[in-house]
């Protein structure tokens, strides 16, 4: 049975009404000024409202306009009954909202029609209004995205859409009115979402930007949020939307396109730096011949001369036995005396083997970055896996030695390994370089001194060769372990690292090759890396 709040200051009149009403089947309310009608209204929520224009506290307009801005009844039928016949009051009291405008006196048909005919359209909005809600929340529900709605003044969640409770990680039975606002994000995302997005959206009415969701188990999603204000008839903010769209695919399509661009621009580095060293290394190797020929030439000339010197001698011992040609053999004996022929013949020999030592050392470089910087081709060739380490370990040498000692424990007969070798080449390399990094951090913040230790091992485990690069760092620290593989990620200072060797390393060991690329660690002891390399060329492979 529909209620009806009679508004009027004329008790007779009022009395009347509500008679004429009840005798309708209606149930009525009655409030004889502005004030106590308001009150009374927003009490009660009457299916219609009856108000005078002209009242002692004020006027029906009033009334009429602090409904229209209250939520809960900006939408109740409104019928000014009045005196006056005056067509100004007609016009305003229709621009202002209300439904119908009577003059005193009326017949009670005139006015039960009214009421009847604003009933009905009532009745006939709102079930407009409820089919609209439903199309709506079935839209909602369907939609893939985030989508919540929350109350402004206590930024507790009010609704909550399917996607958004799977994208939360929430269970059917998890009450979202008991979430805040606060609780959908992470501590990373707070500072913006109540700094920039919420004060945005009830200012200017929306904000758009990027933000973090928080699932139920701790996991932070990457979004595109969209912050809206909803206000009241009032003009005032009651209530927040949040949509938000999954952004963890893009993102990570963003991520793999720059790992790709970083892994072309170090291809091409690669392929730069391998014609530049097999260039160097080419020039380098003519003149390292030719000095390690005419050395060897040397050292076997000063043995032959160095046994004619002997047979001199005892030629001149004889002349001195013999008193023969004595100015003579003085001034031999002056001569040698003055060039200090014995060291001459002790240290000569000995400079001759440390400068074909040290051309050999040379040759053994250029051979090292000739085989280091081999291009390759687009296909897998096979390689001897402990000389390809050998060669990388001599390449980066100035990296490591004056940090470690370097070991080596190559297992004999490694069956060859199908591989890109400039790549296997960069990527451990990658490794051995990290490895003494970690010892120099690690003996730099100990204050140790003299030089830690790198292992390099290489095993057969079945159809892989398995590479091990053990180091005597600090270990690696507990909180970062999932992140060290992940591009641009570092803990080295501004200059000493980018964050892409252990990246690079991974990609191309279990991208590029099919492998694996782990490792085992100790804080305060040190790291093993774990590269596993599969031997047979499949022809599959990238």
């Amino acid at each position: 049975m529909e209620s009806i709040l009679v508004i009027d200051d004329d008790e007779p009149f009022r009395k009347t009404l509500q008679a004429t009403l009840q005798g309708s089947g209606f149930t009525t309310l009655e409030s004889a000024n502005c004030r106590d009608g308001i009150r009374t209204a927003i009490a009660h929520q009457p299916d219609m409202i009856v108000c005078d224009v002209e009242m002692p506290d004020g006027s029906g307009y009033d009334v009429l306009e602090a409904l229209r801005h209250n939520t809960s009844t900006s939408t109740i039928p409104f019928i000014f009954v009045t005196g006056s016949d005056d067509p100004e009051g007609l016009r305003q009291s229709m621009e202002r909202g209300a439904d119908a405008y009577l003059t005193k006196p009326f017949q009670a048909q005139s006015l039960l029609a009214t009421v009847d005919a604003r009933l009905r359209k009532q009745a006939l909005l709102r079930t407009q209004s409820e089919q609209t809600k439903i199309r709506l929340q079935a839209i909602v529900e369907a939609t893939p995205d985030f989508v919540c709605i929350a109350d402004v003044s206590t930024q507790h969640v009010l609704y909550m859409n399917h996607a958004g409770r799977e994208m939360l990680r929430l269970g059917p039975n998890d009450d979202v009115t008991k979430l805040r606002v606060d609780d959908l994000h992470p501590p990373s995302a707070l500072e913006r979402v109540r700094q920039e997005a919420i004060p945005t959206a009830m200012e200017k009415g929306s904000w758009i930007g990027e933000a973090m969701l928080l699932t139920r188990d701790g996991r932070e999603i990457p979004v595109s949020e969209v912050a809206l204000g909803h206000k009241s008839a009032g003009g005032r903010v009651e209530f927040l939307s949040l949509i938000a769209h999954d952004m963890s695919s893009r993102k990570r399509a963003e991520e793999e396109r720059r790992r790709m661009e970083t892994q072309l621009r170090q291809a091409q580095k690669l392929e730069s730096i391998g014609q530049l060293a097999a260039g160097i290394a080419h020039e380098i190797n003519t003149p390292t011949q030719f000095i390690g020929d005419n050395l060897r030439f040397a050292k076997d000339a000063f043995g032959d001369l160095n046994g004619l010197l002997e047979q001199f001698g005892e030629l001149l011992n004889r002349a001195r036995e013999q008193s023969f040609a004595p100015e003579l053999t003085q001034k031999i004996d002056a001569a040698i005396g003055s060039m200090e022929l014995p060291d001459l013949l002790r240290e000569i020999p000995l400079a001759i083997g440390q400068s074909l030592t040290g051309v050999e050392r040379v040759a053994k470089i250029v051979q090292a970055m000739k085989e280091f910087s081999h291009p390759g081709g687009e296909n897998k060739v096979p390689i001897d896996l402990n000389r390809s380490i050998e060669s990388t370990l001599t390449v980066c040498r100035n990296e490591w030695k004056y940090v470690a000692d370097m070991q080596t424990d190559f297992a004999a007969g490694l069956p060859a390994v199908f591989c890109h070798p400039g790549e296997v080449n960069q990527a451990i390399l990658n490794i051995v370089v990290n490895a003494a990094h970690a010892i120099a951090d690690h003996m730099a913040r100990t204050g140790q001194t003299g030089k830690g230790t790198i292992l390099v091992a290489t095993r057969q485990k079945g159809d892989r060769v398995e590479i091990r690069i053990s180091d005597t760092g600090g270990g690696i620290p507990e909180k970062i372990r999932d992140r060290i593989f992940d591009p641009f990620f570092t803990t080295k200072e501004v200059g000493r690292g980018t964050g892409q060797g252990l990246a690079i390393a991974r990609s191309v060991m279990v991208d590029r090759h099919g492998g694996e690329l782990s490792f085992e660690t100790e804080e305060g002891r040190g790291t093993t890396f774990i590269v596993g390399l599969p031997m047979a060329d499949d022809r599959k492979g990238p």
